[in-house]
């Protein structure tokens, strides 16, 4: 039987910071109002949510294929890709299918939670049932005479089912989105090691920092891929070179800052050390999220859906 344990914060992610001696890592939330509570989980029992890619209206055998078919494969992909980083770091050998792989999981790390889904649920039924002249052309082109006479008609007799597969046949090429994807494997990757004598990264069910815009000069994308270990993606080599220049305090500094506030659940670390600076920062400032800019081309029918 398929998992309904659906995790939008990968297992082989977050695992990266449970300690040999528990083999759990510390999960910081807010389970009763303002106040964080720091707790050990271990990597399966966090950053999930049961049923969350189920296709509704499907029987049992079918309804999680979109965990198991579309969202499994990019995260054993990705495993591979964390792998070579870990083992080669700047001098790991891409192939262009880890490579894709690991822009892949940047993506789908932008697109995939909760909050997103819902976004682009709404957005997407939205522009289906919108009677705008192109998609009442596009009705018309192919209405059969025993159809309903317009889309919104078509739209409101169809099945749960069928509702739940045009939906995610909309949402898969957003993490296959050929524009963006090929701007995040333009960029010069880094892996910046961290000394044992600094602080450790931290990281979040929100964990991609990023700028709002891939095409500015100073684009970059940030991760933490461990502890110790950030992985870095800017448009410019000038960009990374600032960045090696920072003293490893201030670099971990701002990236657990802006980790941190811009996280929504659940911030994740080794240990407990922090708990101040979670307390005093978490969720405080979130960026803005991808789904919601997409979600916002699809509303001026700037974003085509319909393929």
């Amino acid at each position: 039987m398929n998992s309904v344990r659906h995790h939008y914060i990968p297992i082989f992610y977050t695992k990266r910071w449970a300690t040999q001696s528990d083999g759990r890592l510390c999960q910081f939330s807010r389970p009763y109002g303002a106040t964080v509570k720091p707790m050990r989980v271990s990597p399966a029992g966090t950053g999930y949510v049961d049923r969350l890619y189920e296709l509704k209206g499907f029987e049992p055998t079918l309804a999680q294929q979109v965990e198991e078919r579309f969202f499994k494969p990019v995260d054993d992909g990705a495993a591979q890709a964390l792998e070579l980083l870990e083992r080669d770091g700047d001098n790991a050998q891409w192939t262009s299918r880890l490579r894709s792989a690991w822009t892949r999981f940047i993506l789908s790390l932008l697109l995939r939670c909760p909050e997103d889904l819902e976004v682009f649920r709404a957005a997407y039924f939205r522009e289906l049932q919108s009677s705008t002249p192109d998609w009442a052309s596009r009705y018309d082109s192919i209405r059969s005479p025993d159809d309903p006479t317009t889309i919104e008609e078509y739209m409101a007799g169809q099945s749960e089912a069928w509702k739940s597969m045009a939906w995610f046949d909309a949402f898969r090429p957003l993490i296959d989105h050929e524009g963006i994807g090929r701007h995040i494997n333009n960029m010069h990757w880094r892996v910046f090691e961290i000394p044992g004598n600094s602080r450790e990264l931290m990281t979040s069910d929100r964990p991609v920092v990023r700028t709002n815009s891939l095409d500015h000069r100073d684009a970059h994308i940030a991760l933490a891929i461990g502890p110790r270990r950030l992985f870095m993606a800017a448009k410019e080599t000038e960009l990374v070179d600032r960045v090696n220049r920072l003293s490893p305090k201030v670099a971990i500094e701002e990236y657990n800052q802006m980790v941190v506030e811009g996280a929504c659940k659940f911030v994740y670390a080794t240990n407990d050390v922090s708990l101040r600076f979670v307390q005093n920062r978490m969720a405080r400032n979130p960026q803005r999220r991808l789904m919601q800019a997409l979600a916002e081309r699809m509303d001026t029918h700037q974003l085509n859906i319909s393929n």
